[in-house]
């Protein structure tokens, strides 16, 4: 038995070393063919002879072109004032087997660009026509066709030259001057015949079936690529293509190759050409059905991004213009399917263009306008807070419902810089049934296993996830498309695939071009089926073709590319995460009232939140935009702020008049609250009113008549009060009061000296040289933080030059500069509530001292003020910038005494671990990544968080954890992170893991202050009598691993909504306590749908969450 077996093995063997050679000759005879088959019926010119200055006798056959530059058949130029193209010809003796002599001659160009040119066209230096190519505001392409030559003659020669000027580009906008960013493409420019036409047409649909050929057959070379590079193979792949059917098949296509007779076209013998092209299609019968069980889906659509290289105004036209070329071609081909996103975009079309806008609502119920996406916008993914993510979904999908009656499931974001772990729960919990996108393509290390898979929340929510294998933009090229075909298939088996076409931006979506070529397709013997259908469409018959065979990914979809759109442009993502923070204390407080019947300012907070969501677009935010971008969206913050601002003092104030002042309290009343859900700790600042600012001596009482120990600062000319608030109520106030006294000698643990900084949980110690931290001892835990005697809280640069991408990509050139010396260090404050030090450093950046007189004086400067409080764990470094460098990367670092092989990062509701080695691919792509409000270093016994309140990029490698502060690069925005910046981070060494630690809440504390707000003493509403005593919570959630994010009211319901979220992956029986009964509680999806309703036992609410989980709860009083 076992020498039957060895003898078929051996068999085996020997037919596939023996085929393997066979089949590599066979495939290199047939690219052969390709090649020399291709240049017999190619009219197209090769090259040109380019200069971009204006010559008045480039046109004349004897002008010397020797010095111009030569550029391919396919050429680009962009913002060029004149433009000459220069080209021999000569006329062959046959072309495609059709004799040339006394045809006459064309020449077609198809142009693309932006903007107007006037042209000139010459043949043998005379002019032969003057034209004008307009392409507006919108890239498009267009077609010129020149007669050049009225009865050609074999062998003759011809010089054909083009003048080309740019007349620039005409305003968008009214009052406005002319827009830059011009450009002109020559995409194609080649010779008609007009007698060879018909054969032409045949020859290139026989040339294009062997190459389809040799791709549907994969019979084209790959180039081998490392362990990382490759994608795993179906079983189901594997099984199809070692079966005895595809060996027959490819036997078929290898004999009808051989009947292609191209010494008859070389002759010019059309008839037997013609009779070889029958015995092809004849032999080709077998390969024919094969292509025909593939199928390939296909679906219009235009990525418009709402800012960019250009400001939303744009954008609105941009939109006009696309939108009215997708409705006039469906006229003209009504099989089209057209794909749109992003909410926000719509409702700019509906103000401004109302009757484009109901046009576009009749395609979207005539099913042949697809609405996707389901979000404001389309934003960026790592950066935005999971209440931001709730609201771009939750007002999205409201708006799309209200306008159009569609109630979205496909989640559509092709284009931002990476995905957080969390966002399969936002979408499910929002009713989404799949998710597109295709950035991780970029990757610049590794390459993603799958095209289609099952994406796992950290709380089990699965969304089936879709790449496009050709990208999100395309042209319907059709060896393009089978490339995709074909690797969709080797990765999944299965033998369909969805193909998004059209231009983006400024290029007007799917064109005439793409649907002449889609209907061409259909008729190509060896193309798959081609069908225009929705995406949603093919996404449920995938799913139910394929359900049990698609894989699981569970973790994050993180980039390796744009790392540096987690710190560019600094000061708009301060104000992103100011703008969260403000939003949510808003409607927290605005909530307040309206339980005593105060008119809730919906309308005002959803502009103020569309207002953020617009800037937390994926080209925005992340910082890749030009420089007006920004000045639009700082105008876009002002405004949701100033909404903010007036709803938080205005329901503060409603709220301070319903507390009842004790006696005791009746001196300068003070309402401190806290918008958190759990009892906190926390620094009060408040400026002091009139009648007190001239006091010298102040105190400061809690509703108990206890004296809290205070501290008197100023801070901008302004003087303040400041003390630390203990056992605040969660979601609650507490009543203090300030009243002058005797000066009074408060017991603190602080302790400052000009290199030391000391409180009763850690001293801190500063080089006396370099001001750098050298030593943090944790005096509870009786250890060291930081490693032995290395800097830390130090500031270091990086070189940091993109090879392309300047304002997305991370460019290290190895060129690093630490501030090892510090110009002036000094105590700022010492008394019984805070102690600080400030060490003011400077860089002298290379690129400025090359150029005088800036040789001897530094270019950007660093204030770092060290702040120790007397009762809180926490290391504080506010920070100053005044930052001038040009391509620099600037991080402050801490190397902690910690041994991990994880580090924690937080994410939008959630959290997640990365390797904090470097050893794997995988591991080096991720040398840096993203956090909100914290990362941690652990090792289970003790750990050390990083906090911050408006930085995002990271990196912890070993024991080393850095926050990546600011940049500078050149392009879009030349001015990117130039100025002064302020900002804080800080440091919060704990005992145990960063859950014992409740990491989670101290880094919501360093971002969310409390807030105080001073009661007038005849406190009260007019005709209401003041009730509410002088400590109270409206809502606690316990254990604290829950956090109660968010609340507001409902959207179409007089009731609140309350979003909590389990934050440490811990499965959690919670109590949600009201302050009073509530009459009715549901639970509700994101979107505000009642999935069912809850039992409270009198003023509280038992809970179950999974781990990481979100739940929304609608409550009613």
């Amino acid at each position: 038995m076992r020498n039957s077996i060895r003898l078929i093995l051996g068999i085996f063997l020997t037919l596939l070393i023996i085929s393997l050679p066979f089949q590599a000759q066979e495939s290199q005879k047939i690219q052969h063919l390709i090649q020399e088959f291709e240049s017999l019926i190619d009219a197209s010119i090769p090259f040109w002879k380019v200069s971009c200055q204006d010559f008045p006798s480039a046109a004349s056959p004897s002008y010397d072109d020797s010095s111009w530059e030569t550029r391919p058949r396919s050429l680009t130029l962009r913002e060029k004032k004149f433009i000459w193209l220069r080209h021999q010809i000569t006329i062959p003796s046959h072309f495609a087997a059709i004799p040339t002599a006394g045809q006459e001659v064309s020449l077609r160009l198809i142009f693309r660009g932006l903007g107007i040119f006037s042209g000139q066209i010459f043949l043998n230096g005379q002019l032969l026509q003057n034209f004008t190519l307009d392409f507006g505001n919108s890239a498009r392409s267009l077609t010129k066709i020149f007669p050049l030559v009225d009865q050609a003659n074999p062998q003759a020669s011809y010089l054909i030259a083009l003048r080309l000027e740019n007349k620039g580009r005409l305003p968008l906008l009214s009052r406005k001057q002319a827009e830059p960013g011009t450009f002109l493409q020559l995409q194609t420019a080649r010779l008609v015949y007009p007698r060879a036409i018909e054969a032409e047409e045949k020859l290139n649909r026989c040339l294009l079936d062997l190459k389809l050929g040799m791709k549907l057959l994969e019979l084209a070379p790959q180039p081998p690529l490392p362990p990382h590079r490759l994608r795993p193979l179906s079983p189901v792949y594997r099984k199809r293509i070692n079966s005895k059917e595809f060996k027959k098949i490819l036997a078929a296509f290898y004999k009808a190759t051989r009947q292609i007779n191209l010494q008859a076209l070389k002759e010019g013998n059309y008839s037997q050409v013609e009779n070889s092209l029958k015995k092809f299609y004849f032999e080709l019968q077998p390969v024919i059905k094969y292509a025909k069980n593939f199928t390939i889906y296909v679906g219009g659509n235009s990525h418009i991004d709402l800012a960019w290289l250009w400001r939303w105004l744009e954008t609105i036209e941009v939109g006009r213009a696309t939108f009215e070329t997708i409705l006039q071609n469906m006229e003209e081909y009504p099989e089209i399917i057209y794909i749109q996103s992003q909410a926000q975009l719509y409702e700019w079309i509906e103000k401004k263009y109302p009757q484009l806008f109901e046009k576009i609502r009749q395609k979207v119920r005539e099913g042949r306008w697809e609405i996707v996406g389901g979000m404001w916008v389309e934003p960026d993914c790592n950066l935005i807070d999971g209440e931001s993510f709730v609201r771009q979904i939750l007002y999205g999908k409201r708006y799309f419902k209200e306008k159009f009656g569609v109630d979205v499931t496909i989640g559509w974001n092709p284009d931002s810089f990476g995905y957080n772990w969390n966002m399969p729960q936002f979408l499910v919990k929002s009713g989404f049934k799949a998710f597109v996108t295709q950035k991780i393509f970029w990757n610049d290390t590794t390459s993603f296993p799958y095209f289609l898979f099952w994406w796992e929340a950290p709380d089990g929510s699965r969304i089936l996830t879709y790449f496009p294998p050709t990208g999100y933009v395309g042209s319907l090229r059709a060896e393009r498309m089978i490339e995709g075909l074909k690797n969709f298939e080797r990765n999944t088996g299965l033998q369909q695939t969805y193909i998004l076409y059209g231009l983006g931006d400024h290029g007007g979506g799917p064109n005439r071009e793409m649907l002449d070529r889609a209907r061409n397709h259909e008729k190509q013997a060896l193309f798959p089926q081609l069908i225009h259908k929705p995406f949603h469409e093919f996404i449920q018959k995938i799913q139910k073709k394929a359900a049990s065979t698609i894989p699981l990914w569970k973790d994050e979809l993180y980039l390796e590319y744009h790392r540096g759109t987690y710190t560019t442009q600094a000061k708009t993502k301060k104000w992103n995460r100011r703008s969260e923070v403000w939003l949510t204390e808003a409607e927290k407080i605005a909530s307040l009232g309206f339980l005593w019947d105060k008119d809730y300012p919906q309308k005002a907070l959803t502009r103020a939140w569309k207002n953020v969501l617009l800037n937390q677009f994926h080209d925005i935010l992340p910082g890749s935009s030009i420089h007006p971008v920004y000045r639009d969206a700082e105008e876009f913050y002002q405004r949701a702020a100033q909404v903010t601002r007036k709803v938080i003092n205005q329901g503060l104030l409603f709220l301070a008049q319903k507390v009842k002042i004790p006696p005791t309290l009746n001196d300068s009343p003070l309402l401190v609250f806290n918008s958190l859900s759990w009892k906190r700790d926390g620094l009060v600042k408040v400026a002091l009113p009139r009648h007190l600012s001239s006091q010298e001596n102040l105190v400061v009482e809690n509703h108990r008549g206890e004296i809290i120990p205070s501290q008197l600062i100023t801070t901008r000319g302004r003087k303040l009060i400041c003390f630390l608030a203990k056992d605040i109520p969660p979601l609650g106030y507490k009543l203090y009061q300030i009243r002058p006294a005797p000066a009074l000698s408060y017991r603190s643990n602080l302790k400052v000296e000009k290199f030391t900084l000391e409180n009763k949980f850690f001293k801190i110690v500063l080089h006396p040289e370099t001001g750098n931290i050298i030593s943090i001892f944790d005096k509870q835990a009786k250890r060291e933080v930081i490693s032995h005697q290395q800097p830390a809280n130090q500031l270091q640069l990086f070189e940091d030059i993109p090879e392309r991408w300047d304002a997305w990509n991370i460019g290290y050139t190895g060129r690093k500069w630490t501030l090892d010396k510090y110009d002036r260090l000094e105590v700022v404050h010492q008394g019984p509530v805070l102690a600080s030090i400030k060490i003011s450093k400077s860089f002298l950046g290379l690129a400025k001292a090359r150029r005088e007189p800036t040789t001897d004086f530094p270019s950007s400067f660093f204030n770092q003020e060290i702040i120790l409080y007397n009762d809180l764990p926490r290391i504080d470094i506010k920070m100053k910038a005044d930052w001038w460098e040009e391509h620099t990367l600037l991080k402050v670092a801490f190397p902690v005494e910690v041994d991990s092989q994880q580090a924690t990062y937080e994410i939008p509701y959630a959290f997640i671990q990365r390797p904090t080695a470097r050893n794997t691919p995988w591991e080096k792509a991720r040398f840096e990544v993203s956090a909100i409000r914290w990362a941690d270093l652990s090792d289970g016994d003790y750990g050390v968080s990083l906090l911050n309140n408006c930085k995002y990029g990271h990196d912890i490698e070993k024991n080393v954890m850095r926050l990546t502060l600011l940049r500078s690069p050149t392009w879009p925005d030349p001015l990117a992170d130039r100025g002064k910046h302020e900002f804080a981070y800080a440091l919060y060494p704990h005992q145990g893991d960063w859950r014992q630690a409740d990491t989670v809440l101290r880094a919501y504390e360093f971002n969310v202050p409390l807030r105080a707000i001073w009661l007038e003493k005849s406190s009260g509403m007019k005709n209401t009598q003041p009730t509410l005593p002088p400590k109270m919570s409206f809502f606690k959630v316990t254990p604290t691993n829950i956090i109660l994010a968010a609340i507001k009211k409902a959207e179409d319901r007089p009731t609140l909504i309350l979003r909590l979220y389990e934050a440490e992956g811990l499965s959690t029986e919670a109590t949600l306590e009201f302050f009073q009964p509530p009459r009715q509680v549901y639970e509700t999806d994101l979107m505000e749908n009642r999935l069912k309703k809850l039992s409270c036992r009198g003023q509280k609410l038992n809970l179950a969450f999974g781990k990481n989980e979100i739940k929304t709860v609608e409550v009613g009083f």
